[in-house]
């Protein structure tokens, strides 16, 4: 009788390690991103120029950066980036002559927290969302001959942003392929003059890009398996 317990006993631990769920293991993830943005622009400068015929239209460009993301577990994951992006819009019209873009280029640095949605071993989607620093290092370039004397126009150097998206993504060996689509919520002046009554505010914008990574914190072959 008392091996017929110590028996049941090893079972019962062997079921219960059995249906135990692998350790996770964290996961850190480097590499690089690239892609397409669009982004508007509102405000009075925007009223003044429609006013005499004139307009500005969604500004188009490229952007790239750098991104570091960790799985903290099975369903979150936490990253971050450092980006060049490009936010403003494009003038369009011949009744003013100040025509330049008005766009400022930023170094970007979002931080996000995602939950991942398996959609195979292989392959997950992820909804993301969090806040952006955004420094700008290229301010908005105008000609100054074009407007009033005593006209102030100023680019604040630093804003904050809410930003969200989600990402398609691939695993294969120790790398990761990555499709993502980001909205900028951001509303902040960039551009204004004349004490203020003429400005240019951020409309948010769309970005597209695709990425590679590789895992930094490779671990053994059997935890990697297991994952």
């Amino acid at each position: 009788m008392k091996k017929f317990y110590s028996l049941l006993l090893v079972l019962e631990v062997s079921k219960a390690s059995y249906g135990q769920d692998t350790p996770f293991t964290t996961k850190t993830y480097l590499g690089i991103k690239g892609g397409i943005t669009k982004f508007s622009v509102k405000g009075t400068e925007v009223k003044l120029r429609r006013s005499g015929g004139d307009d500005y239209v969604p500004h188009k460009d490229h952007t790239f950066g750098a991104v570091l993301s960790t799985d903290l577990n099975k369903s979150l994951q936490l990253k971050f980036e450092a980006n060049r992006i490009v936010k403003g819009a494009d003038h369009v019209g011949s009744s003013f002559y100040e025509n330049k873009p008005k766009t400022v280029t930023y170094l970007q640095i979002p931080a996000l927290i995602g939950y991942k949605l398996p959609l195979s071993s292989k392959v997950r989607l992820i909804v993301e969302g969090g806040a952006a620093l955004n420094v700008a290092v290229v301010p908005v370039k105008y000609n100054k001959d074009n407007y009033e004397p005593g006209s102030i126009i100023e680019t604040p150097a630093i804003m904050a942003s809410p930003v969200g998206g989600a990402e398609l993504g691939f695993y294969f060996n120790n790398a990761y392929l990555f499709l993502n689509y980001r909205r900028d919520f951001d509303s902040q002046k960039y551009f204004e003059r004349r004490s203020g009554q003429y400005y240019l505010q951020h409309a948010g914008g769309n970005s597209l890009t695709l990425g590679l990574m590789f895992r930094t914190n490779k671990g053994s072959l059997k935890q990697r398996q297991a994952q």
